[in-house]
This record gives C-alpha cells, structure tokens and sequence, in this order.
C-alpha cells in the first residue's frame, strides 16, 4: 500500500493514500498530545504534518530497504514537531489549507481511556498503531465473513480474538 501511495501514476494511488492516512492518523496524532500540545493544537499540528507530508511528496523516499514505515513516520512527525516549534508566526487552524477529516473528539476520548499520561510519545504511537492496525484486520476479517454467510460463525470466533491476554482458553 505504502509503494503504491507514493507512485501518483499508480492505480489506486488516491484510495491507498486515503487508506494510510485514515491508518496512521490516530497514532500520529496521540504522539502529538503525548509529546504535549492541547487537542486543538495537536489536531492542527496532525493536519499540517500530513498535508506537509502529502504534498511535499515525502513518500516518494520510502522504500522497504530503508526500512520500516511506521519509523519514517515517526521521525518525520519528530522533524516537523521541531520545525514547527520554530516558527512562531506560524498561522493557525491551516490558514485556508484543504483539512483532513479526522474524527478527533473520538480520539480524545480513546486517549482519555487510554492513561497517556506518563507514557513517552514513542511508546503512545506505537500502542496506537499497532491497535489500529488489530482494529482494521478485525474489522477487514468480520466483513470477510459476513460476505461469506459465515455471520454465526464469525460471533463465536470474535470474542476469542479480542479476549484479554493469558484468557483465552
């Protein structure tokens, strides 16, 4: 997805981009709430980060031998925090940019659950990202199933998916 995102001749680059934007913003902006800034800051920071990282084409320098995405995400997001600590004349809310829809009153919620509080902003956006990515390969599998007519069969095998761990039997 990530190769195909970078490539804008690509079949499907658009619907690959949307997909890892909608994937990474949630661990991208955690990281960003984590590393201190208030919800309306971290919302715009996210925002900017990624409209920055969209149409600078950053993605283009991605490749597999370089190494893990999820990394060039992170030190990219630590660059831009930098830079944007910098710049105090820096407009707020995007300044007529093209928004990102992200659902941050449901992130801030997770987060409320989630007992940020002590925990460094590395280990927040990895937490995320990887229930993230559990969240959407559950969700992927229901409908696999549910397309199937495997409806019953998927409610018995769910809750041993998702059951906390040493639990499951």
């Amino acid at each position: 997805m990530v190769l195909n995102a970078r490539d804008k001749a690509a079949p499907g680059c658009k619907e690959s981009l949307e997909s890892l934007c909608q994937t990474y913003w949630y661990p991208i902006y955690a990281f960003v709430r984590g590393a201190g800034h208030s919800p309306p800051d971290a919302q715009d920071l996210t925002q900017q980060f990624f409209v920055r990282l969209l149409s600078k084409n950053f993605l283009r320098v991605v490749t597999p031998e370089k190494g893990r995405f999820r990394t060039f995400l992170r030190m990219a997001l630590r660059r831009f925090l930098a830079n944007e600590r910098d710049r105090s004349h820096a407009q707020k809310r995007g300044g007529g940019a093209i928004h990102l829809s992200f659902d941050t009153a449901a992130a801030e919620g997770r987060l409320g659950l989630e007992q940020t509080g002590t925990i460094a902003p590395d280990r927040i956006y990895d937490r995320t990202w990887a229930r993230t990515l559990l969240e959407q390969a559950a969700t992927r599998l229901e409908n696999e199933y549910h397309r199937a007519g495997q409806t019953v069969l998927w409610r018995q095998l769910q809750p041993h998916l998702t059951a906390e761990r040493g639990s499951i039997a």
